[in-house]
């Protein structure tokens, strides 16, 4: 198994207990995080492609693709980052601070 499939599967059993799969959508699970009272991030993550896709009124709609992470979760897309464990995650742009961000 490789690490990207590895991390993969990680992540599905880090966020399953957030948001249970919607039926039909074999390993995929959907997470909603809110940045500091900011805006909220739609996720939902896909551990058969090995992807998150990201949704924000701001943003529109983001597919980023999984990074080896030592611990938790890591997914990349141009400048825009979303790393996290757990109920905890950070959405990084660029090289601004990363904001916090929480599962609701």
């Amino acid at each position: 198994m490789g690490p990207v499939r590895r991390l993969a599967l990680a992540v599905a059993g880090t966020v399953a207990c957030l948001a249970p799969a919607q039926p039909g959508q074999a390993g995929q699970t959907s997470v909603v995080y809110g940045c500091e009272g900011r805006f909220k991030l739609h996720v939902t993550f896909d551990s058969d492609a090995g992807t998150a896709t990201v949704s924000a009124s701001h943003l529109g709609t983001l597919t980023m693709q999984a990074v080896p992470s030592g611990d938790g979760f890591h997914y990349k897309s141009g400048k825009y980052q979303l790393r996290g464990r757990g109920n905890q995650a950070s959405w990084h742009v660029g090289m601004s601070k990363p904001l916090p961000c929480v599962a609701e």
